[in-house]
């Protein structure tokens, strides 16, 4: 089939768009401080490279597989795709560093949750928060803050995503950072999202039964995330800063963990209905995952004392 050619009235509506057009990630210019995924060429195979932040010092050089090295200097002012030459003569492309690419390929100091599994759990949160203003004449028009509590052990993958899923809708928060020992965490503030508050601290009693008490037993937590060895040792807390119709979700590598969670969670009497895993449910390949809901206490009926599960239903 043949196009017909491009009539006058048409070609001006595109002169008039084309200086408008987006710039692309290619487009922009690699700056200081900026981390960036090297492609290496190898002899059998490519090797990968994730860098620290880029210092443009004549002495910062990124080490590289096959005893080679490439200058910082060299990667400031390029181009991502643009290749340069290592020290020892090989081809290495520059690409760049997407969060999936980070979490995977930077340094461990734990075992992380892999982007797959992130997005599962973020997914299970069912995180829509509005941006500042939007509802005014809302149930949350009186500046009601959608807050989400994430308690783990490893690297931070899944609170950087839960961070990118909430950082769009919420005004830049300060950052409080407890002075602790652990050399990994950030300590410049521009590290970390401006709307992602950290704390050096455990679910309990260090951080939510304080927030408890000052506000009069009062429910906070809009959703919350437990990836810890046991779980069920620090519920208690989360579940009495949960809000009502609130979601708990809880990462184990074990179904038989989730199990005990759950047994516990009836034992203890706390108000919470059972969403999922119908048993032997696996995310992509890190564990498994339980949701809960906090439901409202039934007038006259003491919370210890009202326990619902609801059965998922098959899909």
């Amino acid at each position: 089939m043949r196009v017909p050619a491009t009539s006058q009235c048409l070609r001006q509506a595109v002169h008039r768009v084309a200086p408008q057009r987006r710039w692309f990630t290619c487009d922009r210019l690699i700056q200081e401080h900026d981390v960036v995924l090297l492609r290496q060429r190898g002899d059998k195979r490519a090797k990968w490279k994730l860098t620290p932040a880029l210092r443009d010092d004549e002495s910062h050089r990124i080490k590289l597989s096959y005893g080679a090295h490439v200058r910082a200097q060299d990667l400031i002012g390029k181009r991502y795709l643009d290749t340069v030459t290592d020290s020892a003569g090989r081809e290495v492309a520059i690409h760049e560093a997407s969060m999936a690419s980070y979490i995977v390929n930077s340094e461990r100091m734990a075992t992380p949750i892999y982007p797959q599994d992130c997005s599962v759990i973020v997914s299970m949160l069912d995180l829509n928060p509005e941006r500042p203003g939007e509802n005014d004449d809302g149930p949350d028009g009186d500046g009601e803050v959608f807050e989400v509590f994430e308690a783990g052990t490893g690297m931070g993958s899944l609170t950087m995503h839960i961070a990118r899923a909430l950082h769009a809708a919420n005004p830049p928060l300060r950052k409080d950072l407890r002075d602790a020992p652990a050399e990994s965490v950030p300590r410049d503030e521009n590290e970390v999202l401006p709307s992602t508050d950290s704390e050096l601290a455990t679910p309990e009693p260090d951080y939510l039964t304080p927030r408890l008490a000052s506000s009069l037993g009062v429910p906070f937590l809009s959703r919350a995330v437990l990836d810890l060895p046991s779980p069920e040792s620090f519920a208690d807390p989360v579940v009495r800063a949960l809000k009502p119709n609130g979601l708990l979700v809880v990462f184990n590598p074990s179904i038989s963990q989730i199990a005990d969670f759950a047994k516990n969670a009836a034992s203890e009497g706390e108000i919470v209905q059972v969403m999922r895993p119908r048993v032997g449910d696996r995310v992509v390949g890190g564990g498994f995952v339980a949701v809960f809901r906090r439901l409202k206490p039934m007038d006259g009926v003491e919370e210890e004392e009202k326990v619902e599960e609801e059965k998922v239903e098959e899909e």
